[in-house]
């Protein structure tokens, strides 16, 4: 009957959605759907230690304190909103890096825009549906499923579902901790990253 369920769920989602599930998350839970979103990629989704989490976090706030200075706008600090957002531009890259968003996108291109990719994609989704049928809930890919379009009971589980549904779909994980201190420096590779301590950078006007 579940199967069912989240057969059904899976063919309207790009029409109507799913019924609560969705709307449990309002706008006013925009971080909270972004962090939770966040940690459907980790190996341990509700660990809440890795450095993708923590730099989500942050960029979440910096976000916050952006719109804040524009809520709170004032003459006497009239050049506030600039440099709030100046912070929050610095917080994405640093986000692009900790959650390695590139190779997340990489498979996103791949699995979408070449047949293999989109053959691969259909096969990996199927299979997670008769993997439960022989074994019912060995399949984390199905699981996530029923989590987001099932029995999802609140904002942050149904996002952090949705990000473990694209963590089997494009076969991409946040690594807890991201080590760049060990790479030699190359004047060639204009991809490097420092450690998390070193390429924290910050501007005269960064929020505390």
């Amino acid at each position: 009957m579940n199967t069912l369920k989240v057969l059904v769920a899976s063919a309207v989602l790009c029409m109507v959605g799913t019924e609560a599930k969705i709307d449990a998350c309002t706008v006013d839970d925009w971080s909270v759907v972004v962090k939770a979103f966040s940690q459907g990629f980790q190996s341990d989704e509700l660990l809440m230690t890795t450095d993708c989490f923590i730099q989500t976090t942050v960029t979440m706030n910096s976000a916050q304190h952006l719109f804040d200075s524009f809520y709170y706008y004032s003459h006497t600090d009239f050049l506030g909103p600039i440099y709030k957002l100046a912070d929050l531009g610095i917080e994405l890259v640093n986000i692009m890096t900790y959650c390695e968003t590139v190779n997340f996108a990489k498979q996103l291109s791949i699995r979408t825009t070449t047949w293999g990719g989109l053959i691969e994609m259909l096969i990996t989704i199927s299979m997670s549906f008769v993997r439960n049928a022989v074994d019912p809930g060995q399949s984390e890919l199905y699981n996530a499923f029923e989590v987001a379009f099932v029995t999802s009971d609140s904002c942050a589980r149904s996002a952090r579902a949705w990000g473990r549904m694209l963590h089997f779909i494009f076969a991409v994980e946040t690594p807890d901790e991201v080590f760049y201190d060990a790479l030699v420096y190359s004047i060639v590779c204009s991809t490097q990253r420092t450690p998390r301590s070193l390429a924290k950078t910050t501007t005269h006007y960064q929020s505390e």
